[in-house]
């Protein structure tokens, strides 16, 4: 799944840390842009439930991009579920 915007976009600089808790770009705090910091920290913390994964695009004012990927499972031929061959095993997190 992508989400897309063409928004202020997140600078470089920051990109490592965007998934912080109440992290807010600078040129967010400069723009005036109402957050609280919780929506990516939050974002982040359900991927890693959902053993899925979860990364980012983006380039200061023109816009960002996230894309979501989320475990898939196939049933057996016994009806058990199992992971599909492309499934995400061992996610990697972006501190």
């Amino acid at each position: 799944m992508r989400v897309e915007d063409h928004g202020i976009g997140i600078p470089l600089r920051e990109k490592s840390r965007v998934y912080s808790l109440f992290f807010r770009g600078e040129n967010a705090i400069e723009e005036e842009i109402e957050g609280t910091g919780l929506g990516l920290y939050l974002a982040k913390a359900l991927t890693r439930l959902l053993n899925a994964k979860i990364s980012f695009t983006s380039i200061e004012g023109v816009g960002t991009t996230f894309t979501l990927a989320f475990p898939v499972h196939a049933e057996n031929k016994n009806g058990e579920t199992e992971p599909a061959e492309n499934e995400v095993q061992e996610p990697t997190f972006v501190s």
